[in-house]
């Protein structure tokens, strides 16, 4: 959980004893006027909780830094990020209203639509070649033709990587049960699974396919996206919040745009990692390099959002819903609605 800001308990504690007998004087410098107006401030923002897909990661640099580096606060939100353990909490804290946003896959969201169509998408932050195929470059698989009486890695059982897979085997006019599966992470570690022969390919995230190419591996890889496309990872509310809490939604979006932009203007990023490092347990800066490489692709994976203001593209959606309706993992029915663009408009016009 995010630590507190000392700055802000300070001034917490002397709203509570500045009087009109003390405003003009100075307290470290600043008119206790201005602090008290400060104080105002901070009241007036909008509070709301937010749940990462899992822990402090690097990647989650959109929002860890917009609230280290003092875009939420510029935003008029003052937000509470919590560390999650998957897309399946992302989904069940929103729809039990812990949490007021999450993060997931654009497949775990249609799948959760289809039991609970209390929970929407309210924008796009990663937008397309989030999850990658690799195999061995001597033994490449070129397709899901490929797949058929392979075992392939998944990243965890029932979630996007493993949903990905299905529709892949769908659209290739195979059954989901033609291949073998098995639990392999998402990390370069799958690649030792792959040499010793206990699988034949697995899917991985873009960043950990950065890390097995920098290692310099026979490796043979492509975007499931050439076979299964749609979105990739949304922001996620639900449709109760959407309409009862609007600009506090709107608030986080704009933090986060505004995050965006400046980390995509930056040429040095090293003080990033460092003012994260102030609020969060930072996973993924241990290495070498102290995640530099990481946060530098997961920055350039971000500008398709920042650009676009987290727009969705419908046929995204509608491509994803038709595959997976073909894969059985969800009910053949009339195509819900997934993404709304209200909070957006109300964000940025």
């Amino acid at each position: 959980m995010a630590a507190v800001n000392p700055t802000r308990r300070r001034l917490s504690a002397l709203s509570g004893v500045l009087s009109g007998a003390l405003v003009g004087r100075l307290i470290a410098g600043v008119p206790a006027a201005t602090l008290l107006a400060r104080q105002a401030q901070a009241q007036s923002r909008e509070k709301l909780s937010y749940l990462t897909p899992f822990g402090y990661l690097i990647n989650f640099v959109d929002t860890m830094y917009a609230d280290s580096g003092g875009y939420f606060e510029r935003a008029g939100v003052e937000v509470q990020i919590i560390g999650g353990r998957g897309s399946a909490m992302s989904i069940q804290q929103v729809a039990a209203g812990n949490v007021l946003v999450s993060r997931t896959g654009g497949t775990d969201l249609i799948k959760a639509v289809a039991k609970d169509p209390s929970i929407v998408s309210i924008g796009e932050i990663y937008q397309r070649d989030l999850f990658h195929v690799v195999s061995h470059r001597d033994h490449p698989l070129d397709g899901p033709a490929d797949f058929a009486g392979r075992t392939m890695g998944v990243i965890s059982q029932g979630g996007a990587s493993d949903n990905l897979l299905d529709m892949m085997m769908a659209a290739t006019g195979l059954a989901p049960s033609d291949l073998k599966r098995q639990v392999t992470g998402d990390s370069p570690g799958a690649w030792a699974v792959l040499a010793q022969g206990r699988i034949d390919g697995f899917l991985v995230s873009h960043n950990n396919l950065l890390a097995l190419k920098r290692q310099g591996l026979p490796l043979h890889a492509w975007s499931t996206d050439r076979y299964a496309p749609a979105p990739a990872q949304v922001y996620i509310a639900s449709r109760r919040i959407v309409k009862e809490r609007p600009e506090a939604l709107a608030r986080f979006l704009r933090g986060v745009h505004q995050t965006l932009g400046a980390l995509l203007q930056d040429t040095n990023l090293s003080h990033v990692i460092e003012s994260m490092h102030t609020r969060y347990d930072l996973a993924g800066a241990s290495g070498p390099d102290g995640g530099m490489e990481t946060l530098k692709s997961t920055v350039e994976a971000y500008r398709p959002a920042w650009r676009d203001q987290f727009a969705s593209d419908p046929k995204g959606w509608r491509s994803a819903h038709d595959q997976m309706a073909r894969a059985k993992l969800i009910p053949a029915q009339s195509q819900p609605l997934y993404h709304t663009d209200e909070i957006r408009r109300l964000a940025f016009g």
